[in-house]
C-alpha cells in the first residue's frame, strides 16, 4: 500500500518512464520507494499506449446535450412501453374478433354470389334471390363493421405514425 504522501524523486522517475533513461541510483530507488514504483509502472504504461486521441475532440456541451437527449428518449421509450403493448393486444383481439364476426356471417355471405348469379342470369325474381339470403339487422351491422375494420385501422396506424414523428 502507497503512502499519503509523495516522494520527492516522482517527477525523476516518471520523466525516467516516459523516456526509458534510467541511472543507477533511480533504478535502486524505485527498488525501495513503493510509490515511485508505482509511478514508474502507471508512467510506463502510458508510454506504451498511445493513448492521444486521433482526432479534435468534440465540444463536451455537444456531448452533454447528446446524452441529456438520449436519456429523454429512453424516458419516453420506457413510458410508452405498456401503450405499445395495449395497442399491439387491442390489434390482435380486433383481429381475432373480426375473424369471429365473418365466421358468424359466413352463411349469409356464402348466399351473395348466388343472389348475383340470379339477378345477372334472371332466372329467379328478385324475391326469391332475396329469400336466398335472408339479411337480418345483425347480420347487416356485422357486414358494415366488417366493411369498417380495415379503415379504422388504417387511420388507428395513421395516426400513430403521426404522432410518432
Amino acid at each position: 500500500m502507497t503512502s499519503m504522501t509523495r516522494c520527492d524523486r516522482e517527477a525523476e522517475v516518471v520523466r525516467a518512464a516516459r523516456t526509458g533513461e534510467w541511472s543507477d541510483d533511480l533504478r535502486s530507488h524505485v527498488r525501495g520507494c513503493a510509490d515511485c514504483a508505482d509511478a514508474a509502472l502507471v508512467a510506463a504504461f502510458f508510454a506504451a499506449e498511445d493513448l492521444r486521441p486521433a482526432g479534435p475532440l468534440p465540444d463536451p456541451g455537444l456531448i452533454w446535450w447528446k446524452a441529456q437527449l438520449q436519456v429523454r428518449r429512453d424516458a419516453v421509450a420506457r413510458a410508452t412501453r405498456p401503450i405499445t403493448f395495449v395497442e399491439k393486444g387491442a390489434l390482435v383481439l380486433g383481429g381475432a374478433a373480426a375473424l369471429a364476426a365473418l365466421g358468424w356471417v359466413w352463411p349469409v355471405l356464402s348466399g351473395v354470389p348466388r343472389l348475383f348469379a340470379s339477378l345477372w342470369t334472371q332466372e329467379q325474381t328478385l324475391s326469391a334471390a332475396a329469400a336466398a339470403v335472408p339479411l337480418t339487422f345483425s347480420s347487416i351491422f356485422v357486414i358494415a363493421a366488417l366493411g369498417l375494420l380495415p379503415a379504422a385501422v388504417a387511420l388507428t396506424v395513421l395516426a400513430n405514425f403521426r404522432a410518432c414523428r
